[in-house]
């Protein structure tokens, strides 16, 4: 969150809508891996942000619900570029849930890679 996002990082200029820490987690080759972002006791607006720091990744977005099955909120189109900054979105959530990033690394055979992800719920 401290490393601007021309670097690599989550820090926007100007400020972005979200500035709070981020997780991180590396992603091994030809893996998947998830990433909880939050968890939200009662009904709300999520934003949430996701990036790779190093070449290319896919991801999916899911919400859990309790006692349901996940729902997909965002499938990234095609590999997300390191290039490409950061990704954004909202996600109106009406249950309580969890929201996770799940990064896929399918696009390597020998090199891991590095993502960063936050979300929040989105202040009135």
């Amino acid at each position: 969150q401290a490393v601007p996002e021309a670097l690599g990082g989550m820090l926007s200029s100007p400020i972005g809508p979200m500035a709070g820490p981020c997780k991180t987690l590396t992603v091994r080759a030809r893996g998947n891996e998830e990433m909880p972002l939050i968890k939200i006791a009662s009904p709300c607006t999520i934003q949430w942000e996701v990036r790779v720091c190093y070449w290319e990744i896919s991801y999916e977005l899911y919400f859990y619900a309790d006692g349901s099955e996940p729902e997909l909120v965002k499938k990234s189109e095609a590999m997300v570029q390191s290039t490409d900054g950061i990704v954004r979105g909202e996600y109106v959530a009406k249950v309580p849930g969890e929201l996770k990033c799940n990064f896929i690394n399918n696009g390597a055979w020998f090199k891991s890679r590095f993502c960063l992800g936050r979300a929040e719920e989105k202040k009135s």
